[in-house]
This record gives structure tokens, C-alpha cells and sequence, in this order.
């Protein structure tokens, strides 16, 4: 096991199994962690939960909302990927250099999880503190029931957080991850199978307390 730590790491949610009918769950982007709860008749603060999405980024952690920058899909994405306009534009080498590790990388197509070219720029030219990134696991999009299915893109997931923090900060850092029910035996596919596995490595090298 990993030597736990309190700081900062990417953030990944994984919610449970939401029954036969998914439906309103592919729609919610966020998965329903942006659901909040008030009581009937109640007004006040204290009444009111806010959904885990807004809480992170309202801590004092400040995490930064990432869950647009991953698109998943029911299908393989073998499209090539349309390079943003303001990348052809650019004059800032060093970007334009860590843009091009990712497409060489192939995580703008050729899987069922790919990442938006667009949004990969902005995080590479805004994103202050890529290790303090909130991520929405939805495996619900990717219209499978298998668990080495999901192990696999949740590696992927893992993998492009950490290779954008290389590419911003010079290291890659472990992530965290917060599952419910469902979400927490994805996690378990990704340590005890895919990993050892298909990356013949030790969960613990990526994922925290691992």
C-alpha cells in the first residue's frame, strides 16, 4: 500500500449503478454529483446540501472543474481529431510541443474515452494547478456492462490526468478517488486486474493508498 498523503492530488468521482434504466444518468454529465438536496418547507443554509461538484470547488482546495474535457462514447472515436485553430495560430512553441506529446499519445482518438482537443489546450495554457482537477468517471456512456471494460478506461482517465500534469509541472502525481457502491468495484477491476495485468504495474504507483 502507498503511503498516504493530504496533498493535493487530481480528484476522480465514480458513482454507483443506477439500476436497468440509465437514461437521465447519461444525460447529467456530472454523473448527478452536482445534485444537491433542500428540505421541504425549510429555508436557510442550514437546509441545504450542495452537491459534491460545487463543494470542491467552493473548499479552500479550490478544485477546478474538468468533466467537459472528456468525451466518452459507445463507440470507438477513430475520427482524426480536428486541431484547434488557436493551436495553428500559436507562436508559443513549448505549447505547441505538449500538445502534440498528447495527440501522439492517441488520447484524442482511437478509443472509447477520448479528450477534446480544444479543452486539452486550455488546460495546458490556463490550468494553474493541474493536481487540484476534479474528474466525472462516466462509464455509464461507454454502453458496457463489463467490469475489464471499465477497469481499462478508468486506467486511460487515470493516465491522461497524470500525463497533462507532467506536461504542465515536470511530474506526474497519483490521483484520488471517491466511489459509491458501483464505482468503488470499478476502482477494485482497475487495482487488482487491469494494472497488474494489461500495465503489468502496481496500482499503487497511481492511485493514492492504492
Amino acid at each position: 500500500m502507498s503511503e498516504p498523503t493530504r496533498s493535493p492530488q487530481p480528484i476522480i468521482l465514480i458513482r454507483g449503478f443506477g439500476g436497468l434504466d440509465v437514461a437521465d444518468e447519461k444525460k447529467d454529465t456530472y454523473q448527478r454529483f452536482n445534485v444537491g438536496t433542500v428540505y421541504p418547507q425549510k429555508q436557510g443554509e442550514n437546509y441545504i446540501y450542495e452537491g459534491l461538484i460545487l463543494r470542491f470547488m467552493k473548499s479552500n482546495w479550490k478544485y477546478q472543474d474538468t468533466t467537459n474535457v472528456v468525451g466518452y462514447y459507445g463507440k470507438t472515436y477513430a475520427y482524426e481529431p480536428l486541431l484547434p485553430e488557436k493551436l495553428k495560430r500559436s507562436t508559443d512553441k513549448d505549447i505547441v510541443e505538449k500538445f502534440m506529446r498528447l495527440k501522439e499519445l492517441g488520447y484524442f482518438s482511437g478509443n472509447k474515452i477520448i479528450i477534446d482537443p480544444g479543452m486539452a489546450l486550455h488546460l495546458l495554457e490556463t490550468v494553474e494547478q493541474p493536481w487540484q482537477t476534479l474528474w466525472v468517471f462516466r462509464y455509464y456512456d461507454l454502453d458496457e456492462r463489463k467490469f475489464n471494460v471499465y477497469g481499462e478506461a478508468l486506467v486511460r482517465l487515470i493516465d491522461f490526468i497524470r500525463e497533462l500534469t507532467v506536461q504542465k509541472e515536470g511530474f506526474k502525481p497519483k490521483v484520488n478517488i471517491i466511489a459509491h457502491s458501483m464505482g468503488g468495484l470499478i476502482a477494485r477491476e482497475a487495482v487488482q486486474r487491469t494494472y497488474p495485468t494489461s500495465k503489468q504495474q502496481k496500482a499503487e504507483n497511481y492511485i493514492n493508498g492504492a
